[in-house]
């Protein structure tokens, strides 16, 4: 706007005063108005301040630059030559009122605030000019005009900002509904920006997979019932990890796959000299906390999960599998597309499917009706305590893994009340 008022206003200069010239009254505009709008611009969009300060400091600033527009020659052609130059410029100032004060959308909160900084920093000078011109139709005309500016300018702020709190509600609506889905990372790799977290990256943590035994009978033998049983658990497991800081991934049918660690941000010190000490017992501590993340879930998982098998089932024993195993693994979105997601893969991912899948061989050497889980030799490196838990040689019988020669295996054993309880916590 004040570059082409810088090249519109000479000539309407020039009818009043000859000895404007186009050059000078140009570059002065361009260096005293449209710089100065940009150098603003970029510092509001850059500056870390609080919206409520570059607020001000954009009602102060718009306030100087229009004051130095008017000062390059408008002002003294209206003083010293003729008052009418402020009827040339007059529709032009009423425009950028509006514009102003109607285009930031303050919010209402704020609105009087922002209204009383516009008028102290913008009208003095030209309540100055119309005064001193003494002409009683020039200033009636800009006074009126510009009082009806500034409260169109005002209402259109007003309309605006509601506008805009409406449309940040929908967005933020849409976001959180969208998390439901989407998940943390994938919400923030959206909806922040953070792109980098799709990337695929190597990472390191523990891997769990739960599955439910005798699912595909079950479903045909109570139907609607067992719907509702799942629905139920699929409901509440989600709650249950997210106490201990897990992600439940993916769910296939009634089986969750569900990480701890592996979607941390990890910083990595160890290129600091002078810091190794510190990194390895960081890392320690990471490793050890983990390890009581994924246990007590796992723990928690199996009560929740029979307390509602008791609730839907009291006359039925229902059991689950569970495997866990720890390592490096490969995060990122995979797919093409018209379909992405995001996932992990691995031997650590591999590794506890299978274990999973071996808890169905160790049915017969714990109690009838037992859920069971299994631990590879590397989840419980850091485990603090083995109570509960039993050493049980594999025999190369885990598929894929055959190298693996012991598991450390925990039943939660089903009462005959069917009011269950972690068995190893029992014993």
């Amino acid at each position: 706007m004040f570059t082409l008022f810088s090249v519109s206003i000479v000539p309407v200069l020039k009818t009043f005063d000859e000895n404007v010239q186009y050059f000078e009254s140009f570059c002065l505009r361009l260096l005293f108005t449209t710089i100065p709008w940009v150098a603003l611009g970029q510092f509001l969009s850059r500056s870390k301040k609080s919206d409520i300060v570059k607020l001000c400091i954009f009602a102060v600033a718009q306030g100087l630059i229009f004051h130095a527009s008017g000062v390059i020659d408008i002002w003294r052609v209206a003083i010293q030559i003729s008052p009418s130059m402020m009827l040339g410029v007059h529709g032009i100032n009423t425009q950028y009122i509006i514009v102003i004060l109607s285009f930031v959308a303050v919010p209402i909160r704020l609105l009087a605030t922002y209204f009383v900084l516009f008028s102290f920093s913008t009208m003095p000078g030209l309540f100055y000019v119309l005064l001193t011109t003494r002409d009683g139709f020039v200033q009636t005309t800009v006074l009126n005009d510009t009082g009806l500016a500034m409260l169109a300018g005002s209402l259109g702020s007003y309309l605006l900002s509601k506008i805009y709190f409406k449309l940040r509600k929908l967005d933020l609506e849409r976001e959180t509904e969208a998390s439901k889905f989407l998940g943390k990372d994938l919400h923030s790799a959206i909806f922040e920006d953070r792109k980098d977290l799709l990337d695929e990256k190597l990472a390191k943590g523990f891997v769990l997979f739960l599955d439910i035994r005798d699912s595909s009978k079950l479903t045909r033998e109570f139907g609607d019932k067992w719907t509702a049983f799942l629905k139920e658990w699929m409901s509440t497991a989600p709650e249950v990890i997210q106490q201990f800081h897990g992600k439940l991934l993916k769910t296939g049918g009634d089986s969750l796959l569900v990480t701890f660690g592996v979607f941390e941000e990890d910083v990595d010190l160890s290129d600091i000299p002078g810091l190794e000490r510190e990194v390895a017992s960081a890392e320690e501590r990471r490793w050890k906390q983990l390890t009581q993340n994924a246990v007590n879930c796992s723990d928690r998982l199996a009560v929740k999960f029979q307390r509602l098998a008791a609730k839907h089932f009291p006359d039925q024993v229902l059991r689950i599998g569970i495997g866990i195993d720890r390592g490096k693994v490969w995060k990122g979105v995979r797919g093409n597309d018209f379909k992405k997601e995001l996932d992990i893969w691995g031997d650590s991912v591999n590794c506890a499917s299978r274990l999973e899948s071996y808890t169905k061989a160790l049915v017969p050497q714990f109690s009838d009706g037992a859920s069971i889980l299994v631990m590879s030799p590397y989840a419980v490196d850091y485990l603090e305590s083995f109570s509960g838990y039993v050493k049980v040689e594999t025999h190369s019988e885990i598929k894929d893994f055959n190298g693996i020669r012991w598991v450390l295996a925990k039943e939660f054993k089903a009462s005959s009340a069917n009011e269950n309880r972690p068995g190893g916590l029992a014993a």
